[in-house]
């Protein structure tokens, strides 16, 4: 077959799910598999860096740039390496630093009019791909559970609940406002799929995400003056069935406020507030301008050089990046935020999907150090493209 741009755009919206389940398969059955060392998840994107640099070559100062990324973020590795080493933690941090090339790469890639109708086509069949895999995993009890804790919720065997949450969710308020905007057209029944799905995984994000996509859908259309009344009157009416069903569904969320005992900051944050201020106190003990500047790698992070045990990021994005890679580290993800931002504000109102995302990145993690945030890059990307339609 030859290699294309619609290879690119099929390996990275389609071919990496299959991907990401093995991986997921291999974390949960086989924790200590030497297949961990470099992912399934990691493998599938790294083919997706080379074919991005094959379509980049032309653009030198990108490529040069991309050296120079490539450079520091192996170098803060090799630094941290110096101190702690941990042949281990070298390799992990190593295999980590193709996806933020990936995401440097989706940024300034020079997309062409073609390019949006792939990107548009493969994402939307991806993430179709998903919604119909969390409900078959609901339905027959495959995979995993949303939360250790168990309750109503599957993830299917992707590793992230909480990233495939905001992946699926990012993914479809996108689709569902470029087909309000008429700039993109799909069946009616994609997004009442994609919402599907999101209900599934049952995590507080992928709840928020579907409720929102669903009051965006019925705004889509006319009928939706008379289908809200309705539904209002209907949820008044059979208020009394419909209550026992939304405990099933919000079950973990519902225990979790509960145990937060009216405290809004630790539910929303799950317990990484308290987590985070630790970390923050004892992060600089120990080689403090090593670690303000380059971080302590990405297996290590927050913790000692001298912990044992595996990676255990503390789920808050603007904060991992610190701890991992410093402040070089926090530059990046301020200039990723930024590109993702200008393209956003290109289209009234998908500015505030930034927002959310970004909220969601920051404070409550899974995205950045997600595989899934490239092709939600590239997603937003192909808003600089909708202009020239």
């Amino acid at each position: 077959m030859p290699i294309n741009r619609s290879t690119l755009w099929f390996t990275l919206f389609v071919l990496t799910i299959p991907f990401d389940l093995l991986n997921g398969f291999l974390v949960y059955n086989i924790p200590n598999s030497p297949f961990l060392i470099i992912s399934p998840s990691q493998l599938i994107r790294l083919v997706g860096v080379l074919l991005i640099l094959y379509f980049s070559y032309s653009n030198w100062i990108t490529y040069s740039i991309s050296l120079v990324l490539l450079t520091i973020f192996i170098f803060s590795e090799y630094a941290a390496f110096l101190i702690h080493q941990n042949e281990k933690a070298l390799i992990s941090g190593l295999t980590s630093v193709p996806n933020l090339l990936a995401i440097y790469l989706a940024i300034n890639i020079k997309l062409k009019k073609e390019d949006f109708y792939l990107i548009a086509s493969y994402s939307i069949a991806g993430a179709l791909l998903i919604a119909i895999l969390l409900c078959f995993s609901q339905i027959f009890s495959l995979g995993q559970s949303t939360y250790g804790s168990g309750g109503f919720g599957t993830k299917f065997y992707f590793a992230s609940g909480n990233g495939v949450g905001l992946y699926l969710g990012i993914s479809a308020l996108l689709i569902n406002m470029l087909s309000a905007k008429r700039i993109i057209s799909t069946p009616v029944y994609t997004i009442p799929l994609l919402v599907f799905g999101l209900l599934m995984l049952a995590s507080k994000a992928a709840l928020v995400l579907a409720l929102i996509n669903i009051l965006i859908f019925a705004l889509r259309y006319k009928a939706s003056r008379i289908l809200i009344p309705v539904i209002a009157a209907s949820i008044f009416i059979f208020l009394d069935q419909i209550v026992p069903l939304f405990r099933i569904l919000l079950e973990i969320s519902i225990r979790r406020f509960e145990a937060a005992d009216g405290d809004m900051l630790r539910f929303l944050f799950s317990g990484r507030y308290e987590e985070l201020l630790f970390h923050a106190e004892h992060f600089l003990h120990e080689h403090p301008i090593q670690r303000i500047f380059f971080g302590g790698g990405y297996f290590f992070g927050p913790r000692t050089f001298t912990s044992v045990g595996r990676v255990d990021i503390l789920e808050a994005d603007i904060f991992d990046i610190f701890f991992i890679y410093g402040a070089l580290g926090l530059a990046f993800y301020t200039f990723v935020w930024v590109s993702i931002f200008r393209s956003a504000s290109l289209i009234t109102g998908f500015w505030l999907v930034a927002i959310l995302m970004f909220a969601h990145s920051a404070f409550l993690g899974h995205v950045f150090f997600n595989g899934m945030f490239i092709q939600l890059v590239f997603l937003f990307k192909i808003l600089r493209v909708c202009k020239a339609l």
